[in-house]
């Protein structure tokens, strides 16, 4: 009996508990797909949520594709648009099917902020079939709650009654998350502060989110998943020639107490928040004086040796230009796709009027080397690069 007993112990030890959120990350050829309402729609004009998922692993090539639609549903009721048969919910299942998604964030419940107790029933059961269909792909799936409403921006003078609902729709995505062992990215709780700041807004009408706002969403999504960050503090010291610049690619070429060199590479590309936030250099050992930092040719910072060993704030405007144009690239790939998976003629073109235009339909598979294009500049961009840092007296 004892064997049994210590390995149960073991067990107890080290499993993690019941409810603990899954370990996610990319594989190597991952298509994503973002599934759900105007949470997903209105993020393609941003672009913050793909800039920072596409970053974390730059070693493996991931595509991204958006098949969100404002006011839609768990049944792809928004998607009852041109013909039926087939049906909305047909519409979406070819949607999420032509897509061949590895991972697939699914962004449902924003209009049970409306709903009664038969909508919550009706909205549970439609999302517990959704994530039948995906699984079976399969598909890693990664389910977010719907964000609050912003009082200071909403039209409405009392928002309170939606966000009771937006919380209880919250508190039954998760369960299903936890019951089916999925990841779970609780916007309603990550975004709720910030939807009470009278002096920043995180939405433009009180429901959508606006610039600020999907960089939150980016930023507690990264946060909830435990996904890797950028090295935010490089440190030297001089007397014992060490280089300590985290998991980042570093390689000292000169460690003097009269001037610095090193290259260095950032694990991963710093973008939005991270973008705008200073990492800091401290270096140990050099002589009394004024101290310049180049990185390449570029000042970017100065102060005095005393400075420098408590760690001065600096940024890499090349990695922030890079961080933009991967962020373009982005919207560039989004606008196209959405050109061809909704264009503006689609009853025309494939429905029931296609036998009017329908010729033309084929010019929609035109894109699709353009967008791939777009894919593997997005693939060369969020790479980050190798920099030399100078440490130079003044």
């Amino acid at each position: 009996m004892r064997p049994l007993v210590v390995a149960c112990l073991f067990l107890l030890i080290v499993a993690p508990p019941a409810d603990a959120q899954p370990a996610f990350e990319f594989e190597h050829g991952d298509r994503v797909l973002f599934i759900g309402d105007g949470l997903f729609e209105v993020a393609l004009d941003y672009g913050a949520i793909e800039s920072l998922l596409a970053t974390r692993w730059p070693d493996r090539h991931v595509t991204f594709r958006n098949i969100g639609w404002s006011g839609d549903t768990v049944y792809g009721e928004a998607r009852d648009h041109f013909t039926n048969p087939p049906t909305p919910y047909q519409h979406l299942m070819t949607q999420i099917k032509t897509a061949k998604p590895t991972v697939a964030f699914v962004g449902y419940g924003s209009g049970l902020a409306f709903a009664d107790d038969a909508g919550f029933a009706t909205f549970e059961t439609g999302l517990e079939a959704l994530l039948d269909t995906l699984l079976a792909l399969p598909a890693r799936v990664v389910l977010l709650a719907p964000p609050p409403h912003e009082p200071e921006r909403s039209p409405v003078p009392d928002v309170s009654a939606y966000n009771a609902n937006l919380r209880r729709a919250a508190d039954l995505i998760g369960a299903v998350a936890t019951r089916r062992g999925l990841a779970f990215v609780d916007l309603f709780a990550g975004l709720s502060a910030a939807a009470l700041q009278p002096d920043r807004a995180i939405t433009s009408n009180g429901i959508h989110l606006n610039a600020a706002g999907y960089q939150l969403a980016a930023d507690h999504i990264a946060a909830s998943l435990g996904l890797p960050r950028p090295v935010e503090t490089i440190s030297i010291d001089i007397s014992e020639q060490r280089l300590d610049a985290g998991f980042g690619e570093a390689t000292p070429l000169d460690l003097s107490p009269e001037a610095v060199r090193f290259e260095f590479q950032q694990p991963i590309l710093p973008v939005g928040a991270e973008a705008s936030q200073p990492a800091t250099l401290a270096v140990q050992g050099l002589r009394r004086g004024r101290y310049a930092l180049y990185i390449d040719d570029q000042k970017v910072a100065s102060a005095s040796a005393d400075a420098w060993r408590a760690g001065v704030a600096f940024q890499n405007e090349s990695e922030a230009r890079q961080a933009l144009r991967l962020q373009t690239s982005i919207l560039a790939m989004n606008d196209l796709f959405f050109q061809q998976y909704r264009p503006q003629n689609e009853t025309y073109l494939t429905g029931f009027r296609q036998y009017e235009q329908g010729q033309n339909a084929r010019e929609l598979d035109l894109l699709t080397p353009l967008i791939g294009e777009l894919d593997n500049e997005i693939g060369r961009l969020r790479v980050p690069r190798r920099y030399t840092y100078r440490l130079v007296a003044e």
